[in-house]
């Protein structure tokens, strides 16, 4: 009996251990625990997008990051702070087309059922209200997104491209909402 329950109690802890050892590999790959089911755009025929001469950005998975924000749950905050920082670093660039990154903002807007749209929609606004404050470089927010395990890389951020950027994506929410 002792020995069935040595046995059990040390499946329990291998179980235990690889179940902790699957999660930490799943976050330092940024692998998404949520059950949110994605959808099937035609955003991902144009996965690549040419951002700059040097840089390519995988705008659908900017959209599909932004989609799994879940504001309101806990860590929601760094989870807002990680994301916007992220699209910052890879979309406030000189050479950017805002234009064809708002309609592909709109496209995948629009393959995403009622509910769900709203939830984008209010995830793209907590992502638009954020960038403001790390452009007004308000205290409040310092380090937030460091603590999220994401550096800014001011140095490479364009502020009016990256303004630009947020008065297109929000000329194609306003045509969601309207």
């Amino acid at each position: 009996m002792k020995l069935i329950k040595c046995c059990s109690l040390l499946l329990t802890a291998a179980l235990c251990l690889s179940v902790v050892a699957c999660h930490q590999s799943a976050v330092k790959s940024n692998v998404s625990c949520s059950k949110t089911a994605t959808p099937q755009t035609s955003v991902s025929q144009h996965k690549t997008l040419s951002v700059s001469t040097s840089a390519k950005v995988d705008f659908d998975k900017l959209l599909h990051d932004l989609q799994a924000l879940h504001p309101g749950t806990a860590g929601s905050s760094l989870q807002i702070a990680a994301t916007t920082v992220t699209w910052m670093n890879k979309l406030a660039v000189d050479g950017s087309n805002d234009q064809e990154l708002a309609k592909k903002f709109l496209l995948f807007a629009r393959s995403l059922k009622q509910d769900a749209q709203k939830e984008f929609i209010r995830s793209w606004q907590l992502l638009r209200d954020f960038s403001d404050q790390i452009i007004k470089k308000d205290k409040t927010i310092q380090g937030l997104w460091e603590d999220a395990g994401v550096k800014l890389q001011e140095k490479w951020i364009n502020i009016k491209a990256w303004q630009k950027l947020v008065r297109a994506i929000d000329a194609a929410v306003k045509e969601l909402t309207t």
